[in-house]
């Protein structure tokens, strides 16, 4: 098994990893058991709430090879504002604006204009933690890495708002005296109406 992680980890990633919903489903469902059917991830978590549909480029490119592959790949991407920088074995380095990658000189490395991401979640972390997560942050999406730190796809902010929407219908329901309907929209409305 070492052998095959030197063999990744000695060919950077040249262009942006950008992998749409059907692909994904397709490819990488079901890996873990007991979670939902078609994320692989177990459900009200990061992983399952995350998009696979981000763009990130390798810290070896230079600027203008990244703007170059950002721009191909744009249509794919839920997020090009928000450029995620990897290193061997898609380990997530860091980030930088698409603004910040526009203005930087041709010539530099992604690795020396990009910085550290603030924060990001792994793909167990619960979905109200990710949405604790944009309240701390200014930013239109986080990056989800797995146990291994490899990027895996990113939560943005609407998601992350339809969450918080959720969680306080689920909680005004609660205090309603109605926490046994939670969930159940049609038993919901007919006790409302009553």
């Amino acid at each position: 098994m070492n052998t095959q992680i030197r063999d990744v980890d000695s060919h950077p990633i040249t262009a942006p990893i950008v992998i749409d919903n059907d692909t994904f489903s397709k490819n990488f469902s079901g890996l873990t058991t007991g979670a939902e059917p078609n994320t692989g991830y177990a459900p009200e978590t990061a992983g399952a709430l995350m998009s696979p549909a981000f763009t990130a480029v390798s810290r070896e490119l230079t600027v203008e090879e990244a703007l170059a592959q950002v721009r191909a790949q744009a249509r794919k991407s839920a997020n090009i504002y928000t450029i995620y920088v990897v290193g061997p074995n898609n380990r997530l380095d860091g980030v930088i604006s698409l603004r910040e990658l526009m203005i930087a000189e041709p010539n530099r490395l992604v690795a020396a204009v990009m910085t550290h991401p603030a924060m990001c979640v792994t793909t167990d972390t619960d979905q109200e933690r990710v949405v604790r997560v944009f309240q701390e942050l200014d930013s239109i999406s986080v990056p989800v890495v797995n146990e291994y730190q490899q990027l895996v796809g990113i939560v943005t902010v609407d998601d992350a708002l339809d969450v918080q929407a959720d969680e306080a219908t689920e909680d005004l329901y609660f205090q309603g005296g109605l926490a046994a309907t939670v969930g159940k929209e049609r038993e919901r409305s007919e006790l409302m109406v009553r």
